[in-house]
This record gives C-alpha cells, structure tokens and sequence, in this order.
C-alpha cells in the first residue's frame, strides 16, 4: 500500500512494460514480449541509444558552460517530440496525431491529442521527470490543468498519457502522488521509453 506505483491503476507492471508483462494483473515478475517485427524492434532500439546521446550530449553542454542552456533544453525537447511523433508514426492508420500544442487553461499546453482507434489520448511529452528539478512543481501544475480540461469536457479525450524519454524514479512517482493527491495521481498513465510507447500503443490498439 506504500508503493505509488501498484495504486495507479493505469501503471503496466510497476512502470516497467518493457522488461516484465502481467496477463493476469497480479504477476509482473514475467519477461515481456517482443515489441513486434525486426524493424520495429530495430527502431525501438536505435531511439533508445538516440534518446542516451542526447542527454550525454546535454550534459556535457551544460558542464562546460551555462550559456544557451535555456535554448539546449528548448532544443533538446523539440528532439524528443520527434522521435514521439516517428514512433506514432510507425502505426500509421489506427494511430494518428490529431492535434499539437493543444490549450489547456489561460496559459500551458498539453503536447499531444493522438487517436488510436476509436479513442483519444491526450499526451503530455517528457525527457524526463525529477522532483529535485526547478521545474518539478510546474509539472505538476501542468498535469493537474490537464486533468482539469478533461473533466470538464474542454478536450475530449479519454485518457491522460505522460510519456518520459527516461524513467521515473519511485521517489519522484511518490512526489507526484503527494502533490496531485491519490486521486489525480491515479488518473495518470505514465508511459517510458520509445519501446514502453509502442508496447503502449499495441495495447491501446487492442481496446
């Protein structure tokens, strides 16, 4: 009962769908499945590495020297959102970005409104998430506005999504779950890494 993680309920084998699977919801000690075709399994992989030189790459920057740091990380997001919308891309039909950059209240947008078959998912696009960052606590507000304009039937969709290029640490998942509160924390279905968003994606698509 202490773990946030198995008390949301749109969290696939504690966070981690790309090592463990769980048929039943009560197993997640299981090796996960392929995520599909060789090519598939081959983009999966090559993002991967892509998404571990990219943040080398910007932490190198950032050692040596503090200017244009807020345009690397402007830079650096606008990659990210890349190699999302090339994954959504590989399940061109089912899958299709409806929207980009979508309002959510008087200020702050939500990255993406994506269709997969008959429902839509409203997606928030991370590098990653740290609650020791300055900018956890805009995060947070960002989330808490997302789910606001669902309930309130300003964007429909069916789902909120967060999709991380890295993983998210447990202590930063229990941050969350403080600062949203249990209920909102719950609403959330957080997704990691370019072959977490295709297994991902291959579920949805099965709905």
């Amino acid at each position: 009962m202490d773990e946030p993680l198995s008390q949301n309920h749109f969290i696939y084998t504690s966070d981690a769908p790309t090592n463990l699977v769980d048929p039943t919801g009560h197993d997640e000690n299981l090796p996960s499945v392929s995520v599909g075709t060789s090519s598939i399994g081959t983009f999966a992989a090559n993002m991967t590495v892509r998404i571990a030189n990219i943040f080398a790459k910007a932490q190198r920057i950032k050692a040596a020297s503090l200017a244009g740091v807020t345009s690397l990380w402007s830079r650096f997001g606008e990659l990210i959102e890349r190699i999302f919308d090339r994954t959504v891309a590989l399940f061109n039909g089912p899958v299709q970005i409806l929207r980009y950059n979508v309002p959510t209240m008087v200020k702050g947008t939500i990255d993406r409104l994506i269709q997969i078959n008959n429902r839509a998912y409203f997606v928030e696009i991370k590098s990653s998430i740290n609650k020791y960052s300055e900018g956890f606590p805009r995060v947070v507000t960002q989330f808490q506005r997302a789910l606001t304009v669902m309930q309130n039937g300003v964007v429909k969709a069916d789902q909120f999504v967060v999709w991380s290029a890295r993983a998210v640490d447990l202590g930063t998942h229990r941050a969350l779950q403080t600062q949203l509160g249990p209920d909102a924390y719950n609403k959330i279905q957080f997704v990691e890494g370019v072959p977490g968003l295709i297994n991902w994606i291959k579920m949805m698509m099965k709905l």
